[in-house]
């Protein structure tokens, strides 16, 4: 049996039987030498070969397959550059929706401040309670920062001074009201550090710190020292503002709040709160003080929200452009 060499290349191949040379389905125009040719000859001018070699496939089958193949390539770089620019059309659109939605949070809050760093305003109510003269039993003293709290009738949170219980002890009584309802609250809003301090002054009990006749009413006790904190730092009073500083905390864009955090400069809690009290001659008004902190921060769950919507938006337009253009096939793939 006849051994064949055919060129590949630059490569001689062989020596290779006949019928291995066959089923490698080489192309007609490749170079053949056997022992018995002068020269290297084509595969199609070898009359024992050429026979077995089928023809080259007809043209429009090679044109038909290649546009095949065309279009599979081309249709995925389509839809790979449609995937692109919808991403990052999707970005901006999310990023431009994040940004008009803390820019539109910030002017709500610019609104309630007018242009100020500090901002309250207050409101005053009828009390209602109970006025009790409490007298001071002849018991042992019993040691609580200086004070006897153990003859009392009210809660032993209430603070006093050496001074006033030591006129109460000689005096043998004090007269002490309960503040059921009623009174005053006056909220406050600061810009500090990177956010806002929300301050409640809420009013609790009274006691009367003189005996005599013509003392001030409950009431009245109660307006003085409301005028007295409103007007106590007037320059920041915003008079008719209650109910907005009211609201304050629940001020809110599509995509963003206002979150309960620490204080930077406080950092212990995301609240805390203090008792203090106004007085005279006459009487202390007790209120509670609380305070929290509040800054911008951006709602996970409604982004959430916005980038599963964009995605759906955005994937099915990509979609219906790339089967358009497979329809339509402007590029003749």
């Amino acid at each position: 049996m006849k051994e064949y060499y055919y060129l590949h290349k630059a490569d001689k191949i062989g020596p290779i039987l006949e019928e291995d040379l066959l089923k490698l389905n080489l192309n007609s125009d490749t170079l053949i030498w056997e022992e018995s040719f002068e020269n290297w000859t084509k595969l199609s001018d070898i009359p024992e070969l050429n026979k077995k070699v089928p023809p080259p496939p007809p043209k429009e089958y090679l044109e038909k397959n290649r546009k095949k193949s065309n279009k599979v390539k081309y249709s995925f770089l389509t839809f790979l550059i449609l995937l692109v620019l919808s991403s990052i059309i999707s970005y901006f659109v999310i990023n431009t929706k994040i940004t008009q939605s803390n820019n539109n949070l910030k002017s709500k809050i610019e609104s309630v401040l007018g242009g100020k760093s500090i901002i309250y305003d207050g409101t005053n109510y009828s009390v209602e309670g109970n006025l009790e003269r409490n007298y001071i039993k002849n018991e042992p003293k019993k040691e609580t920062d200086g004070l006897d709290f153990s003859a009392l009738k009210y809660p032993s949170s209430v603070r006093w001074d050496n001074e006033l219980w030591t006129k109460f002890k000689n005096r043998g009584y004090f007269d002490y009201y309960t503040c059921n309802r009623g009174g005053f609250d006056i909220k406050k809003i600061t810009k500090i550090d990177n956010g806002y301090e929300f301050e409640h002054i809420s009013s609790k009990d009274m006691v009367y710190t003189s005996n005599i006749q013509y003392r001030p009413t409950v009431q009245s006790s109660y307006n003085d020292s409301y005028e007295y904190l409103i007007e106590s730092d007037i320059d920041f009073y915003q008079k008719g503002a209650f109910s907005i500083i009211d609201n304050f905390p629940n001020l809110r864009s599509e995509y963003h709040f206002l979150d309960n955090v620490v204080k930077p400069s406080y950092p212990h809690a995301i609240g805390w709160s203090s008792d203090s009290y106004v007085y005279n001659d006459y009487r202390r008004v007790f209120y509670h003080i609380d305070n929290k902190y509040y800054e911008i921060a951006l709602s996970e769950y409604r982004l959430k929200d916005l980038i599963q919507k964009i995605v759906i938006i955005a994937g099915s337009i990509v979609l219906a452009i790339f089967l358009g253009l497979l329809v339509i096939n402007p590029f003749k793939w």
